[in-house]
């Protein structure tokens, strides 16, 4: 597969700020944030009335922030690694050269079995 000068990388990776829980809950988090204001400041008789008297931007708002909350510390606790397989050739030289990347548990240059 490889010749004397070709030696297979392995790294891992976490996909960090792009993970998808933290945009998630991040976004979660902001609308929390905001109906939490409201309910704060929007609290008099009249616009508790529809809701007969409940403050549901306050608590709908709470919920939040404790649901985006609960989705950027997972992300923090459990990271999604991402592992890159490259194999590298060093020439004559002595630089190395990157000729071939895969991403997960694949190896470059091989082929799965159908």
């Amino acid at each position: 597969m490889t010749s004397p000068h070709e030696h297979v990388e392995v790294k891992k990776q976490s996909a960090g700020l792009f993970d998808i829980r933290n945009i998630i809950g991040s976004l979660i988090l902001i609308y929390g944030v905001v109906l939490v204001i409201m309910g704060l400041v929007n609290d008099s008789e009249e616009d508790l009335a529809p809701a007969d008297g409940f403050n549901i931007n306050l608590w709908a708002g709470l919920g939040m922030v404790l649901l985006g909350l609960f989705f950027i510390i997972w992300c923090y606790l459990r990271p999604v690694v991402v592992q890159t397989t490259e194999v590298v050739v060093d020439d004559d030289t002595g630089a190395e050269h990157v000729i071939e990347t895969a991403v997960g548990d694949e190896v470059p240059g091989e082929r799965k079995a159908d």
